[in-house]
């Protein structure tokens, strides 16, 4: 994408009489800077909701400038405006002849401009997409983070973006090739308890994994819960049907590559472990029949879920029965 974006640009620079009209999905301030950089060699001028008077300002900028080079208009986050004013700038992009970038964080009103870039957050539940984020902010900080931290990174952090950048832009500053304890001692723990944290437990089969439970449900909906916890227990089940229940580190990052699914979180189902941490060994606490049982009662939940039923009550007692009672088992 950023290859195409870069051609894209060098074209309308080389042929002046081209207009650029950008509209970008973004939800996050370290994602549009960088997006940015593609233009530093343009003059740019930011209108945000802030700014006085912004339509008579846009008027000018976009129709009465007159420069042999006009400024690229930066239209951040138009969610945060009313929507007359966006009616408005929607008609004024169609009309302009000036080179215009507009982002929001939501992708309905984007849809009004017409087609958009997508740089928007994975899903919280996407372990593998935030891994491959805090790699691309270390990259940008010439920061070297081994897997291991950037799970530990993630879970004391949470799935923010701007946060992480914060972070881990402070970490940099200590070093650049960070080690466990310069994670545990320098980076903030914004999340606390997690959904790693959680379903680690649960499916180590402890009985704190409820208490854990009914925090989190407190600030997040419960079908990310089900999906994230569906998403791990179906692993588990693939691996559980190799017939294997012993792993070296080279058979965790094999089966990282076979199953497309990170070191860590191998490493964790397996017990194997990364720096200090070392967990139970989930394939010597699980059969086959039990985990399609359970991801059975997830679904079931999810479904109860759906039909609008009590969202944490469901979750709650599904997960009790599965750690409270020998019955499941």
């Amino acid at each position: 994408m950023a290859e195409y974006l870069s051609e894209t640009f060098t074209f309308v620079i080389k042929y002046k009489g081209l207009i650029m009209k950008e509209y970008i999905l973004v939800d996050s301030m370290w994602k549009l800077k960088r997006y940015l950089l593609d233009f530093d060699d343009r003059e740019k001028i930011v209108i945000d909701s802030r700014t006085e008077s912004k339509q008579d300002r846009l008027n000018d900028l976009l129709f009465s400038y007159r420069l042999l080079e006009k400024p690229i208009v930066i239209v951040k986050f138009v969610d945060e405006w009313e929507k007359n004013e966006i009616k408005w700038l929607i008609a004024a992009c169609k009309r302009t002849d000036s080179d215009v970038i507009v982002s929001s964080k939501n992708s309905e009103i984007l849809k009004k401009f017409g087609n958009f870039v997508d740089l928007s957050s994975p899903k919280p539940w996407d372990v593998k997409g935030w891994m491959n984020l805090i790699a691309e902010i270390s990259e940008s900080l010439s920061m070297d983070v081994k897997s291991d931290l950037k799970i530990k990174i993630l879970e004391r952090v949470g799935p923010n973006i701007d946060l992480l950048a914060q972070e881990l832009k402070k970490l940099s500053i200590i070093s650049k090739n960070p080690s466990l304890a310069d994670v545990e001692e320098f980076v903030a723990t914004y999340t606390k308890p997690n959904l790693f944290e959680f379903c680690r437990s649960f499916m180590g089969r402890d009985v704190e994994s409820v208490e854990l439970l009914k925090r989190i449900v407190d600030t997040t909906h419960p079908l990310i819960v089900i999906r994230t916890l569906e998403k791990q227990l179906m692993t588990l089940a693939q691996m559980i049907a190799q017939k294997k229940t012993s792993y070296s580190w080279d058979d965790v990052k094999k089966a990282s590559k076979n199953f497309d699914v990170s070191i860590p979180q191998i490493a964790d189902l397996v017990g194997f472990p990364l720096g200090e941490k070392k967990g139970k060994n989930l394939l010597k606490l699980w059969d086959f029949e039990s985990v399609i049982r359970l991801l059975k009662d997830v679904q079931k939940v999810e479904i109860a879920v759906k039909r609008g039923e009590n969202p944490k009550f469901s979750l709650i007692d599904m997960v009790g029965k599965w750690t409270l009672s020998s019955d499941q088992q």
